[in-house]
């Protein structure tokens, strides 16, 4: 296979964009489940607004659908790209 003939600096190079680690489990995840720069907030209703209640947010530089699928079971956490 073409693999086998290439050096290994070349095929870390090549994993390197094949595979991302996820911010949230620290996990070696492949690039079709990973997010990118994703923002991930808790709900807050109009109510609050009016009252400084501290804001939960949490932002992954890269993080996996299966994290971002914890984080709805958590609560209302709402999803949002800050690209």
């Amino acid at each position: 296979m073409l693999c086998n003939k290439l050096p290994i600096e070349v095929i870390h190079i090549i994993e390197e964009y094949i595979f991302g680690k996820c911010n949230s489990c620290n996990q070696l995840k492949h690039f079709n489940v990973l997010q990118s720069k994703i923002k991930i907030f808790k709900y807050k209703s109009i109510f609050d607004i009016d009252y400084d209640f501290p804001r939960f947010i949490h932002y992954f530089d890269k993080i996996c659908n299966s994290c971002v699928k914890d984080y709805f079971y958590l609560d209302d956490f709402i999803i949002c790209n800050y690209k």
